[in-house]
């Protein structure tokens, strides 16, 4: 039995990313499923980071978390406009680098879907466009060394009823569906 708030569908959805991010030896990179929600966007943090390096992340974080709040109320509605008519639903999105051993990754699920064009159920991100200046992403090139290779974009969305997922490259054009 499936309850009205998608319970059901949430926890499989977590259970899918989960899988999704682990890495080959089984550990998973997300938080505990008790913990507070906000705190399970912070993926990872990498056993060889100093504490110089943990400090920064954290700062992004904090400032994406900061102005994914503000987009949060549009959003909401642009989800629910979204869902009402079928159209394009980010279930979750994650930027960063998913290399094993070396992830940075930073939950972007609010400010994609905030990009929908509710208008066409489309996204478009040029390629021109540098993702980690996009509102509610973090500027992870700032912690960028030799050991990161490149960022990439991951989203799981729901159009017309239909799962999908995409991954792109930092320098490629973004389109879904």
């Amino acid at each position: 039995m499936v309850d009205n708030n998608g319970g059901y569908y949430n926890r499989k959805i977590d259970e899918a990313i989960d899988r999704i991010v682990k890495d080959n030896s089984g550990v998973s990179t997300s938080l505990p499923s008790k913990q507070k929600k906000e705190e399970k966007k912070n993926f990872t943090i990498s056993k060889i980071w100093s504490e110089e390096t943990k400090k920064l992340y954290f700062e992004l974080l904090t400032k994406a978390n900061a102005e994914q709040e503000r987009l949060k109320s549009v959003v909401e509605k642009k989800k629910q406009y979204e869902q009402s008519r079928n159209g394009l639903f980010i279930i979750n999105a994650r930027y960063g680098s998913f290399e094993k051993g070396k992830r940075l990754l930073i939950d972007t699920t609010i400010p994609v879907q905030f990009l929908v064009n509710s208008n066409a159920s489309t996204l478009f991100i040029s390629k021109e466009t540098d993702k980690n200046t996009l509102p509610g992403f973090a500027n992870l090139r700032s912690m960028l060394s030799e050991s990161i290779d490149h960022l990439e974009l991951k989203i799981i969305y729901r159009f017309e009823g239909s799962l999908g997922m995409k991954s792109f490259k930092e320098n490629e054009e973004v389109v879904l569906p």
